[in-house]
């Protein structure tokens, strides 16, 4: 079966493996320098190419439900038995309703050993929001704080004009995930990689994720980390990566 909405970016030797979801906008290149920063050979790894972002064929998704039925349809054939989910900002998000699915979708549930959530904030701070329909300058004004795209591509009419469709819907994605009644908490490892200067994710905002999982998460955080930090230090977000995937986090009640 082709893979349309993932990319194997690395093969490995054995059942650990690595799937990551990249930010708003971003495609299943966007993360390369992080996953490229995982040594350990033993982990293989892929992305997430989202519908309609740079690289894929398939039409925009602008439904959280409808998305990630659309990841699980695949990800069935991809699964190994030590997967851990990566969610990068709206990737967190993404991550996190994949894992509501995981054992609906005929998955097996002891093949997911965690969810590692990076710079991302929770379903319910977006409640309300309507980020997909501000005007086009609010939205890249918007956009500039997050310092995810360089001035000369936010200064080209062209390119913004390709791009901002993409933001608008991947904004919806986050919107009606928000909106998704939770029925039950999670029971999973999960990891919280947090930038401790990201003005876009207080630490009260990070708290608010224990809302939604039965056990406490491991906040693991980046020194002077503003939200796109993982393009400033990959290597030390990789470096928790493979701490994650050795258990050095777990307590000795853990094996």
């Amino acid at each position: 079966m082709e893979k349309k909405l993932f990319n194997c970016i690395r093969k490995g030797n054995t059942d650990k493996q690595l799937i990551v979801f990249p930010y708003l906008g971003g495609s299943a290149n966007t993360l390369m320098g992080m996953m490229q920063a995982i040594k350990d050979p033993e982990v293989e790894i892929w992305a997430a190419n989202p519908p309609g972002h740079i690289g894929s064929e398939i039409s925009l998704e602008q439904d959280m439900d409808a998305l990630t039925d659309m990841y699980c349809s695949e990800l069935k054939d991809i699964v190994k038995p030590e997967c851990y989910l990566f969610g990068y900002s709206m990737g967190g998000n993404i991550i996190y309703f994949i894992s509501q699915k995981w054992e609906q979708k005929e998955m097996n549930p002891d093949w997911l050993k965690g969810l590692i959530i990076s710079a991302s904030g929770p379903p319910c701070i977006m409640y309300h929001t309507r980020n997909s329909e501000l005007p086009s300058n609010a939205l890249i004004d918007k956009l500039m704080k997050y310092k995810a795209l360089p001035d000369e591509v936010l200064e080209c009419d062209d390119v913004m004009e390709m791009l901002l469709p993409i933001f608008r819907a991947d904004y919806r994605v986050i919107e009606t995930g928000a909106e998704i009644e939770i029925s039950k908490k999670l029971d999973i490892d999960h990891y919280l990689i947090w930038g401790d200067s990201d003005p876009s994710l207080p630490v009260e905002d990070l708290g608010k994720w224990s809302q939604y999982f039965d056990k406490s998460g491991t906040v693991l955080p980046i020194r002077d980390g503003e939200h796109m930090f993982v393009h400033r230090v990959p290597d030390k977000v990789a470096e928790y990566v493979e701490n994650i995937f050795a258990g050095a986090y777990r307590s000795e009640d853990d094996f």
